[in-house]
């Protein structure tokens, strides 16, 4: 009975990432995803045949490696819809950016920041009127072109990070400036492909 659960979930598994993969674009990230998690459901099919040819205690010894195994697939396929459905179909954030009182508090503090991850080293200082529409300039750049999502930062629950190479950009949900992050540190980290 149990075999044939764990097979029909493998195989379920297994055809979830050829439809997701269907739907994304050729040069979408999430396309490897897709095929790394078929990839290791296919070698648990295989682990799994394996150990119904073994004895009744070693294949319940196993058995618990194989639902542990499963289970984190069946999560890592969910997670990957659910970003593979706002890929396809997004939601509709806000395209625009609107800037608080201290914004020039957050230019001088992430300036550097900012030349560093869009590989603009020319800008003006950020003092100066030129400076801060530079900058302004590519927060805007990043949210209209960059992929946007919905998640926690820090005290905000449903802040819109707008990705693009390794810039982030963090707003409220109405589209006010809250920070700039680079991709990989620090709070950053949330953002996982």
């Amino acid at each position: 009975m149990k075999s044939d659960l764990y097979l029909e979930t493998i195989r379920n598994i297994r055809e979830q990432s050829v439809k997701i993969r269907r739907v994304l674009p050729l040069n979408s990230h999430l396309r490897s995803s897709a095929a790394a998690i078929s990839k290791r459901a296919k070698e648990l099919e295989q682990q799994y045949r394996q150990l119904l040819n073994l004895s009744y205690p070693e294949q319940a010894v196993g058995e618990v490696g194989i639902r542990q195994k499963l289970e984190k697939l069946e999560l890592a396929i969910a997670d990957l819809q659910v970003r593979a459905d706002a890929l396809s179909s997004p939601k509709s954030f806000p395209q625009t950016v609107s800037y608080g009182n201290n914004y020039l508090d957050k230019f001088r503090k992430h300036a550097e920041q900012i030349r560093r991850t869009t590989g603009k080293k020319e800008i003006a200082k950020v003092s100066s009127p030129q400076g801060q529409e530079q900058i302004k300039t590519l927060i805007e750049e990043i949210v209209t072109t960059g992929e946007t999502r919905q998640l926690r930062y820090m005290a905000i629950p449903n802040a819109l990070w707008s990705r693009k190479g390794n810039a982030i950009v963090i707003r409220q949900s109405n589209g006010e400036f809250v920070t700039f992050l680079e991709a990989g540190k620090g709070a950053a980290t949330s953002w996982v492909d």
